[in-house]
């Protein structure tokens, strides 16, 4: 991959970003999936996914935040209180979970610029029947107005769609960068797709048309795929981290499909529908695509997804990472298990903190779950998922 990718990952502060403030252009931070994307790119503004790169301690954040919290959130305080989000022009936090609805509450505390401030906490609801999509539809032109009173500019419904035009348009250039991941000899790594991901929510879009149409064309070129000891699939909460994936495929497996934040969910990168009523056409992608863990009377489906998707992209074992305290996945992980198993699908669950630390656990752990998979394969059991 191109060094671009590197940069994107290693600093919010990237070049590309730099270039956006240059040209006058106001970055959004968000902290999850449900943030709507077209919506806060309309004029002068640019979403960026929330993350602490290289954070190596939370003990200011630690004074406000309960030692309960997940270390995401605790992290994200901790950049905020060294004014280390100084260049932002506000931030949405859809309160997706409580954690993070803490850190929204203490953003108040820390602005730089009082008037130049902009912070908007997303009501995001739990369940996705008409009532649900009607409120979030609500909500998002309730957002939208205070944009416009904000930052003093009208977004008309024509401005909404020529964004959903282009979200559409930069999710086909993913697609089939995405589709790669389920040949036989994948040509991209789960490390190089993961650098991918959290790279085209680390910059404005636009900037990002080339670099993911060239990758795209020299993913094609390469002769050679990858293979290796198992194919694997990684699933859980907020990882934004490569280095975490990278460990895991230095021990020989090729992780070939993921479900988590800042990952490829199912189905995020299907197109918002141009039919209609445009903002219930974003409520409602928002809230039956993106398939977190907190809308719990999805569970069942979401199941029925993962193991789809592990037939899929031939998915030989299964690794859920989850954050520590994280309290929607520490829930919903009992229930996938349980699946995954019943449908004789190896499986593995890991607890982390969001640095990446404990690498040595990390391998050690990956390499013991690579022998179970060898060790059924030789010994006739079932390996692979059975098939529907």
């Amino acid at each position: 991959m191109d060094a671009i990718w590197d940069d994107l990952n290693e600093d919010m502060l990237n070049p590309l970003v730099q270039k956006a403030l240059d040209d006058g252009r106001i970055p959004l931070g968000c902290t999850c999936t449900f943030a709507p994307l077209p919506l806060m790119s309309v004029g002068k503004l640019f979403p960026l996914a929330l993350r602490a790169p290289k954070v190596s301690t939370t003990e200011l954040a630690d004074v406000y935040l309960s030692s309960v919290i997940c270390a995401y959130t605790r992290s994200l305080q901790e950049f905020q209180m060294q004014g280390s989000y100084y260049y932002f022009g506000g931030f949405v936090v859809p309160c997706a979970c409580d954690h993070i609805r803490r850190y929204n509450d203490h953003l108040d505390l820390f602005k730089t610029d009082q008037d130049k401030y902009f912070n908007y906490c997303l009501d995001v609801p739990r369940k996705t029947g008409d009532n649900q999509i009607n409120y979030y539809t609500d909500e998002l032109k309730r957002f939208a107005a205070k944009l416009e009173d904000h930052f003093g500019f009208k977004i008309t419904d024509a401005d909404l769609k020529a964004e959903i035009v282009k979200f559409n348009e930069f999710n086909e250039l993913l697609r089939p960068i995405s589709e790669l991941r389920k040949a036989e000899e994948p040509l991209i790594s789960g490390t190089e797709f993961h650098k991918l991901m959290v790279g085209i929510n680390s910059a404005p879009r636009d900037l990002l048309v080339d670099p993911v149409k060239k990758l795209g064309a020299d993913l094609k070129k390469k002769k050679q795929g990858l293979s290796g000891r198992a194919r694997l699939m990684v699933m859980g909460g907020k990882l934004d981290n490569t280095d975490y994936i990278r460990a895991i495929e230095s021990q020989g497996a090729v992780v070939v499909a993921d479900r988590f934040c800042l990952g490829a969910l199912p189905s995020a990168l299907d197109p918002i529908s141009l039919e209609g009523d445009i903002w219930r056409n974003l409520a409602e992608h928002y809230l039956t695509k993106v398939h977190c863990a907190r809308m719990m009377e999805k569970r069942d489906d979401r199941i029925a997804e993962l193991i789809d998707l592990v037939r899929e992209y031939r998915v030989d074992g299964v690794i859920i990472e989850v954050l520590k305290f994280c309290d929607i996945w520490n829930i919903d992980t009992i229930t996938a298990i349980e699946a995954l198993r019943a449908e004789g699908i190896p499986v593995m669950r890991l607890e982390r903190e969001y640095r990446h630390t404990g690498e040595g656990q990390l391998i050690t752990r990956t390499q013991a779950f690579l022998e179970s998979i060898e060790s059924r394969r030789v010994a006739g059991g079932t390996a692979k998922v059975k098939q529907g």
